[in-house]
């Protein structure tokens, strides 16, 4: 668990929006990817992730668990599976997200991240994600702190995004 809850129609908005700016086809790769870095910067900037799905440390780089089998269609996400159609490695989709699940910052962070990382090879995006936060995790989950650190954020922010964490464990 990443420490916030999951939602399938909100992180399956997410895929879709990205999808819908490039193009209604993206590589899974790519997607796991835009998604990471999008996590990221929300986490840097407003304290929680856009999706709330967990990252693991995977061969290529981190990729998002739930959204990941969502998108291979091999677990119970049915609105994935009614959304979602593969293409070899490509996943490709002409549905609209529905923006109402996504707050204003979701979108800013998730434009940033298609815009810096669209344009990047295979190899480019694996070498990007190999860092410190994804060798901690020795293949495992990538800690959101560790996320959160990587992309800068100050001691304060830590803790406070460790707090709100523990207060949606304390909910659930």
């Amino acid at each position: 668990m990443s420490g916030f809850p999951f939602n399938e129609r909100k992180a399956l908005a997410a895929v879709l929006f990205v999808l819908k700016e490039m193009g209604g086809k993206v590589d899974k790769h790519k997607l796991a990817k835009i998604l990471y870095y999008a996590d990221e910067k929300h986490l840097l900037r407003y304290a929680r992730p856009v999706t709330g799905d967990r990252y693991v440390a995977m061969p290529y780089g981190p990729v998002p668990s739930r959204i990941y089998d969502g998108v291979k269609q091999t677990v119970g996400l049915p609105l994935f599976q009614e959304a979602l159609n593969l293409d070899g490695n490509a996943v490709i989709s002409d549905q609209f997200p529905d923006m109402k699940l996504l707050s204003k910052t979701d979108v800013e962070c998730l434009s940033e991240s298609i815009q810096e990382n669209k344009d990047l090879q295979f190899w480019d995006l694996v070498n990007k994600s190999h860092k410190e936060a994804y060798n901690k995790a020795c293949g495992g989950t990538i800690s959101v702190l560790d996320m959160a650190k990587e992309a800068g954020a100050s001691d304060e922010m830590i803790e406070y995004i460790n707090e709100l964490m523990s207060d949606y464990q304390a909910i659930c």
